[in-house]
């Protein structure tokens, strides 16, 4: 599983020290680049369309060759707390080569052709 996290750093300490640990392949995404954490630009804004963005963004990386292959990707804000070894439990359940997508179904803009996609501040597979 790679773990791409969103980050507004400020809960950062508390993903270190808690879950970080049980993440073979972990990423910090924000709007900055911060050498200490380390977070990655996205070069997207943060506006009404950020937040797809942001998340296209993040697949576009993660299915590029320079990312190792792995069969989950699992996108969550830096105010998570999760368990990933319960997670890879239930994740057990589905095939990694089926379309899964587990998480908030979230539309944008769908009455003026927009787009559907999962989201969720909790996390999303």
């Amino acid at each position: 599983m790679f773990i791409m996290l969103l980050s507004r750093s400020i809960c950062i300490p508390v993903v270190k020290s808690t879950w970080e640990k049980d993440a073979a392949h972990l990423e910090y995404y924000s709007d900055v680049t911060d050498a200490s954490i380390p977070t990655i630009k996205l070069g997207v804004p943060n506006t009404e369309k950020g937040h797809c963005g942001k998340t296209f963004a993040i697949l576009r990386r993660f299915l590029s060759e320079a990312m190792p292959k792995v069969d989950w990707l699992l996108i969550v804000d830096d105010d998570t707390l999760i368990s990933l070894p319960r997670l890879r439990r239930l994740l057990r359940c589905y095939d990694p080569k089926e379309a899964v997508s587990l998480g908030e179904r979230y539309g944008y803009g769908l009455m003026q052709n927009g787009y559907s996609y999962a989201t969720g501040g909790g996390g999303y597979v």
